[in-house]
């Protein structure tokens, strides 16, 4: 009589354990990412891009669509600074001494030699990057991805200009250094741990060039590029 029942559950485990597998195809976790931030392409001799660090954090979804590859969207909130330096030769414009932009404490210009100047500008902006492609995982626990992803400027929360310089050329009235919307291309690999945390580098490369001067509509031909490190951790599957 007490075999009965314990065949019972032996059978009803056996069906439901594939059961359960193919049924959890969803994977809702966090992700935290550090970036390391540049451009590449050709500026002019008054905007320098230079190398940047960023952060992001927020959510990821997966779904597994065969059995080694896997369908994946990612929502994060991203903080990367822009910045460039300006250099100018020759006799400063009137422009240079008498404009006063909302940036810079005073009006003064750092001045070298024939007129010389130098100026960097440092601004704190928020996007939100929507990163949506496909992971392949080449051997458990080893995992590749690639992708798109859509950034969208958010907000720009910090300005400076530093040096105490202004700019007569590109006034911060008339030009932008962001678009609203950008487009990228990724790539990397991840480690999966047996705890389900996993560690991973991906490389972004900008389609869109974020600078735009607003009167002309064209810009230097500068697109971005990052490298992140990040972590993720799955809270629950269905």
């Amino acid at each position: 009589m007490f075999l009965i029942p314990c065949a019972t559950l032996l059978l009803v485990a056996v069906y439901l354990i594939p059961y359960k597998s193919q049924a959890q195809k969803f994977n809702v976790g966090l992700k935290a990412a550090g970036s390391y931030n540049n451009t590449y392409g050709q500026g002019t001799s008054s905007f320098l891009p230079v190398a940047t660090f960023g952060g992001s954090f927020g959510a990821y979804g997966t779904f597994q669509l065969f059995e080694k590859f896997r369908i994946r969207a990612e929502a994060l909130f991203s903080m990367r600074e822009f910045s460039t330096q300006y250099s100018s030769v020759g006799t400063p414009t009137p422009a240079l001494t008498t404009y006063s932009p909302s940036l810079a404490p005073s009006t003064a210009v750092n001045e070298g030699p024939g007129g010389a100047f130098a100026a960097t500008l440092s601004q704190q902006t928020v996007y939100l990057d929507i990163p949506f492609g496909i992971d392949y995982e080449v051997i458990h626990p080893i995992h590749l991805q690639a992708g798109g992803m859509l950034s969208i400027f958010l907000n720009e929360w910090q300005s400076s200009l530093s040096n105490n310089s202004t700019i007569g050329a590109q006034l911060p009235a008339d030009s932008k250094y962001y678009q609203q919307y950008q487009f990228y291309v990724y790539g990397g690999a991840y480690y999966e741990l047996r705890f389900k945390l996993c560690f991973g580098l991906r490389a972004n490369l900008g389609l869109t060039n974020p600078f735009v001067t607003v009167s002309s509509g064209t810009g230097n031909q500068v697109y971005p590029y990052s490298y992140q490190l990040f972590v993720t951790y799955p809270l629950f599957k269905f």
